[in-house]
């Protein structure tokens, strides 16, 4: 009897331990490098871009690559639509849309637009903008601009912490923002509904764009440590203006 109790609770303990394993996912980072075709996964060497030597470049002070090997590292997908010239990735329930020679993009079917648009390099590499296409699935970028690293960390458990932004905001030219967050992914309306609201949350900053069919207008602004009002800038016009909102109780 006493040798079946002791057997029962070396097996209970190993299965508590095989749990543990499998529920304390960790981070995992990519480190790329500006002019270098390849990158390190958790410190391995890995072509960016296998078999063609395609190396991350900065066009527009902003950093392009050919996405595909690090999409599929971090465990998403990438499809290719040649006649629409589309990019679709997938990862972990996010859908990002890209279409070459084009501003606009798609993140989960909201509208988003960039700052610098996708392109077919010289050598015929579909190249995209690093930051935006990360960020919007959710992981994090860091750039040391004096080596011109790039560091990508992702993964379930990486510790990132998002603030808040769901809620009613009531702006200081008196108009009404009102936000649902799903993860990093914000949308909503403002002014009454007369503009669509669509962006990313890194740590406690909004990035976004409000448009109203025809106009957009890009923003950004950071939540203040109680969680109840932000500040940042908007970019109506060539010279950015303060934007502060005040979460509506």
């Amino acid at each position: 009897m006493k040798r079946k109790l002791r057997l029962f609770l070396l097996v209970l303990a190993l299965a508590v331990f095989l749990l543990s394993l499998g529920s304390a996912a960790s981070a995992a980072t990519m480190v790329l490098q500006v002019g270098n075709p390849s990158m390190t996964v958790d410190g391995a060497a890995k072509e960016i871009d296998p078999g063609q030597g395609t190396a991350p470049v900065i066009v527009d002070d902003r950093t392009f690559v050919p996405i595909r090997a690090i999409v599929e590292t971090m465990g998403g997908t990438m499809g290719w639509e040649a006649v629409e010239k589309k990019v679709t990735i997938d990862y972990q329930g996010t859908t990002v849309e890209l279409w070459i020679g084009n501003e606009e993009a798609k993140i989960n079917g909201q509208q988003k637009i960039l700052e610098v648009v996708p392109f077919v390099s010289a050598t015929g590499r579909t190249m995209l903008p690093l930051r935006f296409v990360i960020e919007n699935l959710g992981a994090q970028v860091a750039w040391d601009g004096a080596s011109k690293r790039i560091t990508i960390t992702y993964g379930e458990g990486d510790g990132a912490q998002v603030a808040n932004f769901s809620g009613t905001w009531m702006l200081g030219n008196g108009c009404p923002m009102a936000l649902t967050q799903s993860g990093s992914q914000v949308s909503g309306t403002y002014d009454q509904g007369s503009w669509m609201v669509s962006g990313t949350v890194t740590g406690n900053v909004l990035e976004a764009n409000y448009y109203n069919g025809t106009d957009t207008v890009r923003f950004h602004v950071t939540m203040a440590a109680d969680g109840k009002s932000f500040d940042g800038l908007e970019y109506y016009s060539d010279t950015p203006a303060e934007l502060h909102g005040d979460k509506v109780e």
